[in-house]
């Protein structure tokens, strides 16, 4: 019988704000909305555009880390500092070898411990998670466009991550497969404890990257600079 424990990651969930704070928010920017120009008040924000959420699947669950800024460059700002990479593990980008900072992260959960009895059932529980930034924006405060500007970014980050996700899914799944075949628990024990075991996970991560750099679209996952005002 042997044992092996695999650490996984938790991001952190930002807590939602109260009903009655909102509803003071709305107030308190109607009140001040009524001294400023129709054409500024026309330009401001109201709740419409509804700020979007990104869905969970049956695939990934998502995590959020909050973000503050009442314009683009603030927004910018508190993204570029969120130090996300000093608490999780970023896979280095060589397109990118001097940045520090990540705007959302994929990761993998795993599950308790596994006691290998043979290694046709030994199966750790993989689980992959979207750390995306969350923005509550203040009513009347903030531009219309600039929301716009927002669920549009988060859309990519979400695609992005998303592909990520797949990619940890299927690749987990291989190793998964391969660990099943093997013939003791000893040789599983140290299928799981090779500490390249995950190479091609990476590899394969690191190829989605340099899919982007070759060809940086929204659509696909990838930000422009310059796109919609991010820079």
């Amino acid at each position: 019988m042997s044992v092996l424990v695999l650490a996984g990651l938790l991001g952190a969930c930002a807590p939602n704000s109260t009903i009655a704070t909102a509803v003071a928010e709305k107030r308190a920017a109607t009140a001040a909305a009524a001294t400023v120009p129709l054409d500024d008040i026309q330009a401001l924000w109201f709740g419409q555009p509804a700020v979007w959420v990104p869905p969970t699947t049956a695939t990934f669950d998502v995590h959020y880390f909050v973000v503050h800024g009442v314009t683009q460059p603030e927004l910018t700002a508190s993204l570029d500092g969120d130090d996300l990479c000093q608490v999780y593990h970023c896979l280095s980008d060589p397109g990118q070898p001097s940045n520090k900072s990540a705007w959302a992260l994929e990761g993998t959960e795993v599950g308790p411990s596994v006691v290998c009895y043979s290694p046709r059932t030994a199966t750790f529980q993989f689980r992959q998670y979207l750390l995306l930034p969350q923005w509550t924006p203040a009513v009347g405060n903030v531009a219309i466009r600039l929301v716009e500007a927002w669920n549009a970014l988060m859309h990519v980050l979400y695609i992005h991550e998303a592909t990520h996700a797949s990619i940890a899914v299927k690749d987990l799944q291989s190793l998964t497969d391969q660990s099943h075949r093997l013939a003791t628990c000893n040789e599983w024990d140290a299928f799981w404890s090779n500490p390249h075991v995950f190479d091609q996970l990476d590899a394969d991560q690191s190829a989605y990257h340099a899919t982007l750099r070759a060809d940086c679209r929204p659509e696909i996952g990838c930000v422009p600079y310059g796109w919609m005002g991010w820079i």
